[in-house]
């Protein structure tokens, strides 16, 4: 499975994602063939590991509804 990488092309702002191996360089833009930068994404998370952490911060809301998530009582404001 290759990664997906978002850019942005600086000569038509058209933006668009492209498969390929970390070692490769940067693709031209698919409209236009002008230059692209690569644009800061989130990684994807797929999967096991996925689900189980979605769980576990699911469980931790419904333990302790209304609080910041610092486990200190109610009535913290000190963020």
């Amino acid at each position: 499975m290759m990664p997906t990488y978002e850019y942005h092309c600086v000569a038509c702002n058209q933006d668009f994602e492209a498969y390929h191996g970390m070692n490769e360089s940067a693709p031209y833009c698919p409209a236009c063939g002008g230059s692209v930068k690569q644009r800061l994404s989130a990684p994807a998370i797929h999967g096991y590991k996925a689900r189980g952490r979605e769980a576990a911060m699911q469980s931790l809301k419904d333990e302790n509804p209304g609080t910041c998530g610092c486990s200190r009582p109610r009535g913290c404001h000190s963020h």
